[in-house]
């Protein structure tokens, strides 16, 4: 009884507490400070450079940045002289230069004119990145490790980063045969097949490795990608194209801080966030907060396709199911368009029903892929 009474107390106690609570916003989330961001890399090659211009929000705006529209970018050498003009690409911030052919044994500055405000950044070198020398993968009971193996004979490079893109095929776990279009039942057309899909995607997290603390710059099964077991991915085959760039010292440790502060946080035992200091600085203001890291450096590359049959065992089943609607139910089935249909119980002449499902488990594009094969897709 004395404990039930104790109990009462304080759920009562904490029934008031939480009734006189009030909201408490931080200086941070309603200032009104905002902060350039240069997000990219100078790519030393024929492929693309990409530089992402954006202006930090406050918190309380519940967008995380801005694009930079508007702003004149261009690569110089240490004279003054411009070399490359980077071109906007429609409103998204992102500007490029469809290829760079940079003298290696030089170094180069990028200038940024936004509106009435100048920035720039310090002298950038040019860095020249080893071959890649193989992407391997291993099966092991949680998934598929993809990793990179590269080494420098000379001992000079000692900081890698690596982007990809890669591209899966897949298929939906039902094939839907019939389409219902104007209040009926149709065959599906070949060329309206929604059964088999290729997705697309570029890695979002940073990926960075460092031998200098090893006697051989050696960069030994590095893992790049780590596919889930029995996931989509490799449901039927899996392709890579894997881009690897040189850094400096001063690139990486910028790199290791931001892959800190935007991958790890998350609780007291991780890493806490702290100022990251970049190569851009405002022209104007010295106390302008500008974010970002431009490094420049060579571009290798190299592919790799994985085979469902190279990692078995490997069950993608995402426990589907499949129901018999009846005949006069069918209007009313497909109305709000929760299903799909598979197939006829039976001939149009006589008819004992439809077979459906929902449509992640009928329609291959809710997962993100097209129906579209890629050009350069065995």
């Amino acid at each position: 009884m004395i404990a039930r009474k104790h109990f009462f107390q304080l759920l009562c106690t904490l029934v008031f507490a939480a009734g006189c609570r009030e909201n408490y916003e931080p200086p941070a989330i309603q200032s009104g400070v905002t902060a350039l961001v240069v997000d990219g890399f100078i790519n030393n090659s024929s492929d693309t450079t990409f530089i992402h211009l954006s202006h930090t929000n406050k918190l309380s705006d519940g967008v995380n940045h801005s694009a930079v529209l508007g702003a004149q970018m261009t690569l110089e050498d240490l004279s003054g002289t411009t070399l490359y003009s980077f071109i906007p690409l429609n409103d998204s911030g992102i500007y490029v230069v469809p290829g760079m052919q940079l003298d290696i044994n030089s170094k180069y500055r990028m200038r940024i004119l936004i509106g009435s405000k100048q920035y720039i950044s310090d002298e950038i070198p040019i860095v020249k990145t080893p071959p890649i020398d193989s992407i391997t993968f291993e099966h092991n009971g949680l998934g598929v490790a993809i990793c990179a193996n590269t080494h420098d004979p000379a001992n000079n490079t000692r900081y890698y980063r690596w982007e990809y893109t890669e591209t899966y095929q897949y298929h939906a776990a039902e094939y839907s045969g019939l389409m219902f279009l104007n209040g009926g039942l149709y065959e599906r057309p070949v060329d309206q097949s929604i059964y088999e899909c290729w997705r697309t995607q570029n890695n979002t997290q940073i990926l960075t490795a460092s031998t200098a603390k090893l006697s051989q710059d050696i960069v030994y099964h590095n893992t790049v990608r780590f596919v889930d077991q029995n996931s989509l991915e490799l449901m039927v085959k899996y392709y890579i194209a894997l881009r690897q760039y040189a850094i400096t010292k001063e690139s990486y440790n910028y790199l290791e801080n931001l892959k800190k502060i935007t991958e790890e946080t998350g609780s007291i035992f991780d890493a806490q966030p702290s100022q990251l200091t970049g190569n851009i600085h405002s022209v104007s203001d010295a106390n302008e907060i500008v974010l970002g890291y431009l490094s420049a450096s060579t571009q290798e590359t190299k592919q790799l396709y994985i085979t469902n049959a190279e990692v078995q065992p490997w069950d993608y089943n995402p426990g589907c199911v499949v129901i018999e609607i009846k005949p006069d139910k069918i209007p009313s089935a497909f109305l709000n368009d929760a299903l799909i249909p598979l197939g006829l119980d039976g001939s149009p002449f006589s008819l004992k029903g439809v077979y459906v499902t929902t449509h992640p488990c009928g329609d291959c594009r809710v997962f993100g892929g097209i129906t579209t094969k890629p050009f350069f897709w065995p």
